[in-house]
């Protein structure tokens, strides 16, 4: 018997979600630039809001449908890009893609005065 007309010869492993193509090239890597922008946008949004942007925020800002918008969410996750708890505004950069973190109370060298040039009313002398 022969093939339908519309079989495809070189089916694919895994069927393809609505957001893959949008985060993935066709070697299966992601997107330099999807990524860049999905990390740069959640950065700007917890900088400026102290908080996460829920996905759709994210998904609007990528100009994702909402069919595309998990997908595309959920392969970022898997390639350690973004973070999330599942709670509500939860959405982050993924742990290692973040600067560590100072100390509360300390300041950049930079910022501190040398002790041997310390003046003012409660320097001693």
């Amino acid at each position: 018997m022969s093939e339908p007309a519309n079989s495809d010869p070189n089916p694919p492993d895994q069927p393809e979600t609505p957001g893959e193509k949008l985060v993935l090239n066709d070697d299966g890597h992601i997107h330099e630039e999807v990524a860049r922008r999905a990390v740069k946008f959640v950065a700007t949004y917890r900088r400026s809001y102290r908080r996460g942007p829920t996905w759709r925020e994210l998904g609007d800002h990528m100009g994702w449908t909402r069919k595309q918008l998990e997908p595309a969410i959920i392969i970022l996750r898997r390639a350690e890009i973004l973070y999330t708890t599942g709670r509500y505004r939860s959405l982050q950069l993924h742990p290692r893609l973040r600067p560590p973190r100072r100390p509360r109370g300390s300041r950049p060298e930079s910022q501190s005065a040398p002790d041997s040039e310390a003046t003012g009313p409660g320097a001693a002398r």
